[in-house]
């Protein structure tokens, strides 16, 4: 199996300077990008936003057509409205979201109104109709969504999670529990394909700075590898986002590990067996 690599120079919904230049980069690095996502600056922010995801999804609509694994890099995390829009038009579908942030902010809500806080609000069918849209008749359930690595809420995000009571592991928690105690409960959460949601601030800041919304603490590199490993060796793992990448404000650092996380992803993926 391949994987499919899609850029998306994606920033506007952060509105943050520099993931705009996330493909850029990487090319420059000489990590090939299969598919590049035309960014329309001339658009307001809601529209553009919409249709940057809507050309992910078509792209990785593309890829499982093609019996190809998207992996969707970029770019703030807005974009994974349009990579798990597609997969959800191809199979049921849980999801892995791995960040510092819980994203799942509604516009009334959202303190900074930002629409990076918001995908997994979009996902579950609350948002802008735009990106909600995308969706089709298609939504995530509470009960299709792990949270792991979380160090920044808002008060409404909180009680959201509480109140749908989904299943989210503060960074915190997974340092006392040890990591692969709490990966192995996840276990008991996931029995459908698994669409990977990977936001670089996850890490510790100190570790990888090149990020749009650093927040203190947070895991190594190490740890990643640790839950991808488990991840790809435990569930059908069909999809994927690493997002966030913010060069203007990288160290050198960060851009090695997205590099380091794609040549992974492609190992095994090559490795995956379709009987899975």
């Amino acid at each position: 199996m391949k994987v499919r690599t899609i850029g998306v120079p994606l920033q506007e919904g952060c509105q943050i300077e520099g993931s705009r230049f996330a493909c850029e980069a990487l090319e420059k690095k000489g990590i090939h990008l299969d598919k590049v996502v035309d960014v329309n600056r001339g658009l307001d922010t809601r529209s553009l936003v919409a249709d940057a995801c809507a050309q992910i999804k078509e792209y990785s609509l593309e890829a499982h057509d093609e019996g190809e694994f998207p992996l969707v890099i970029g770019g703030d995390h807005s974009l994974a409205i349009g990579s798990i829009a597609s997969t959800m038009q191809v199979q049921m579908l849980q999801v892995l979201w791995i960040d510092a942030h819980t994203d799942i902010n509604t516009p009334e809500a959202s303190i900074t109104k930002r629409i990076h806080g918001m995908p997994v609000a979009a996902v579950m069918g609350e948002g802008y109709p735009e990106l909600v849209d995308l969706m089709e008749e298609e939504r995530l359930g509470v009960e299709d969504i792990v949270m792991l690595g979380i160090r920044s809420m808002d008060p409404f995000e909180e009680k959201t999670i509480h109140d749908a009571d989904i299943h989210m592991v503060k960074y915190d928690d997974i340092k006392q529990q040890g990591l692969m105690n709490v990966l192995e409960e996840c276990d008991e959460i996931f029995d459908l394909p698994v669409h990977i949601s990977l936001d670089l601030d996850v890490m510790n800041p100190n570790v990888c700075c090149g990020v749009n919304t650093p927040v203190e603490g947070g895991f190594s590199f190490e740890d990643i590898m640790t839950i991808l490993e488990y991840a790809f060796d435990q569930y059908d793992v069909v999809s994927m986002d690493i997002v966030e990448f913010n060069p203007l404000n990288d160290d050198g650092k960060t851009i090695l590990m997205v590099e380091r996380l794609i040549e992974y992803v492609k190992q095994r993926v090559a490795e995956k067996n379709t009987d899975f």
